[in-house]
């Protein structure tokens, strides 16, 4: 960080932070981020066209949130929901700690529309 000096002061004025660091030191955004990484995880074991309806919602205490944008790709995700929590428990289980159940949530505003 660069020391200036402001005008009529003996102190030297430190220069504002840089953006960058602000964004890696912000919990919400490492949180937003790892929940991203672990949807495309989850992404790349559901087959087309299931994967392009499910994203992390959550994982606390042991339980990992799938989200969908259809009741039918729910009843099929929760069909996976065993070999999903393999797979991320795999590749996540240093940070999330284990994982042991699926809850999958159905929620309609998720759509996109074209």
């Amino acid at each position: 960080m660069t020391k200036l000096m402001t005008k009529g002061s003996t102190r030297p004025m430190q220069s504002p932070p840089n953006i960058s660091d602000i964004l890696q030191k912000n919990k919400l955004v490492n949180r937003a981020r790892e929940l991203s990484e672990m949807t495309m995880c989850v992404n790349r074991y559901l087959p087309p066209p299931l994967n392009e309806h499910c994203w992390v919602g959550n994982c606390d205490n042991g339980v990992l949130l799938l989200v969908t944008d259809k009741a039918s790709a729910a009843t099929l995700i929760r069909c996976h929901g065993h070999q999903v929590l393999k797979h991320i428990n795999t590749e996540f289980g240093s940070k999330t700690g284990r994982l042991h159940k699926v809850r999958v949530r159905v929620s309609h505003h998720l759509r996109h529309e074209i």
